[in-house]
């Protein structure tokens, strides 16, 4: 019998006990937003009427930014709008899990990594525990997280048959051809849906294009990524000259039913000029932008950033193929950095930092997951800024081989992540409280309450 139990505790640590939590952690997620979604299919929640009125800007005022998804909802009937929102959300969640699970089994072996993946602070188990302070489940970007984790996952498919010199070349190119473009008709689309894509999204897609071309030649390459930053761009300049106006808002509240027509705060934000805009920016209530931006980079991004670097080492550890010889620590950093520098400007547009960092949060995240498990010289010409006055980035070491292996730093790593996906609860601007709390084990509590009395909200 000790024999069994001996022989059977290693495989338990190693495989059942991760596993265990990942199902867990993903059940518990799940049935918060099915509470939140399929029990309530007929209503939405006062705290998401924002978001739900983004959903319902169309072009029945004229052509302006925001506008398609609120045109697809228009051809549906009066009675089913909410509904069909309520199931959108909980088919994009249920999606988006998969999708992050699945790219990281691809990448790698322990049952850890995806558990923590989706338990990282401001990831999505976070934004379904604590929904009412993040509402992003149920904002438009959640569509291009969802985009993003599929192309990142894509890519590792890519990447790792063309490590194997498959000689169908042909069929490799055509997989290829047709991601770009995948990426580049999501891309206009997207950014009809919302211009915020060019922040939220849209830098780590150009980074999964310029990974993906790396096969090709070099004015091809520039071209599919020039054609791309054009693309943004000039939607950009197109949704920002048909940014709204008073009129149209009030075509577009006429044009609802009667049943979603109290639904308009977003609505009425179409209406406002350029300068009104940036006034409601600096003064969220009375919080303030100030008070958010000391917020968000002093409280926040520092959590988010050492949760990264944590999460790189552990991907490195468990890599599935150990290609990669960048240190976890460096590929973190510039990960990291590259997602505060291409978001976080889009926090003086919006003044919103919940977004700010769910976005480089997941971001970050992604690109993390994908280049832990690629060769140094790929992630070098992949991304031009790994040299930095002819110094090689990618050459610094942090950490050692023989720390990579060692199972006491291993454990610490996955205790530390555990415990900080668990207990920071990150706020949103406009709720209360305002800064960083440590108090978030009592959401999951009540989550896991949730789960084992699931059974009698039938």
């Amino acid at each position: 019998m000790k024999s069994i139990i001996r022989n059977l505790a290693p495989k338990f640590i190693v495989v059942l006990l991760p596993l265990a939590l990942l199902l867990f952690f993903s059940l518990v997620s799940i049935v918060q937003i099915f509470e939140l979604t399929v029990l309530s299919l007929n209503v939405v929640p006062s705290f998401l009427s924002h978001s739900f009125s983004e959903y319902l800007i169309n072009y029945s005022g004229g052509f302006v930014r925001r506008g398609l998804l609120g045109e697809v909802l228009s051809f549906i009937g009066e009675g089913f709008i909410i509904p069909t929102f309520n199931s959108f959300l909980f088919i994009l969640f249920i999606t988006s899990l998969s999708f992050l699970i699945y790219l990281a089994r691809l990448v790698t072996t322990s049952y850890f990594v995806p558990a923590i993946a989706i338990l990282m602070p401001a990831g999505l188990v976070s934004i379904s525990i604590f929904h009412k302070d993040y509402t992003i489940f149920a904002r438009k970007e959640m569509l291009f997280y969802c985009f993003t984790i599929y192309c990142a996952a894509q890519s590792v498919k890519i990447y790792r048959s063309r490590q194997k010199h498959n000689n169908d070349d042909h069929l490799l190119n055509a997989k290829i051809n047709v991601l770009i473009g995948q990426i580049f008709v999501f891309s206009f689309l997207a950014m009809l849906v919302h211009e915020g894509f060019a922040f939220f999204t849209a830098p780590t897609l150009f980074i999964l294009l310029s990974f993906n071309t790396l096969t090709r030649n070099q004015k091809y390459r520039l071209a599919v990524l020039g054609a791309y930053l054009t693309l943004i761009f000039l939607m950009s300049v197109i949704l920002f000259l048909n940014h709204g106006t008073s009129d149209i808002a009030s075509n577009i509240i006429a044009s609802l039913p009667e049943n979603v027509r109290t639904y308009h705060e977003a609505i009425d934000s179409l209406g406002l000029s350029a300068g009104q805009a940036v006034a409601q920016v600096l003064v969220v209530e009375h919080v303030g932008l100030y008070n958010d931006f000391l917020i968000a980079f002093s409280q926040a991004l520092p959590i988010i950033g050492i949760s990264l670097l944590l999460f790189s080492f552990l991907c490195r550890r468990f890599s599935r193929h150990g290609r990669s010889s960048i240190d976890p620590i460096t590929l973190g950093v510039v990960v990291f950095l590259f997602g505060v520098l291409t978001t976080g400007s889009s926090f003086f547009v919006m003044g919103d930092w919940g977004r700010l960092v769910v976005s480089i949060a997941i971001n970050s995240l992604l690109l993390i997951l994908v280049f832990s498990d690629v060769y140094i010289h790929d992630f070098n010409r992949t991304c031009v800024f790994h040299k930095i006055r002819n110094v090689e980035i990618t050459k610094i070491r942090f950490i050692s081989e023989a720390s990579l292996v060692d199972k006491k730093i291993t454990f610490l790593v996955v205790l530390g992540l555990f415990w900080m996906g668990l207990v920071f609860r990150m706020a949103n601007c406009c709720r209360y409280p305002y800064h960083i709390k440590m108090h978030g084990i009592h959401n999951y509590l009540e989550a896991v309450k949730d789960l084992i009395l699931f059974y009698r909200l039938f």
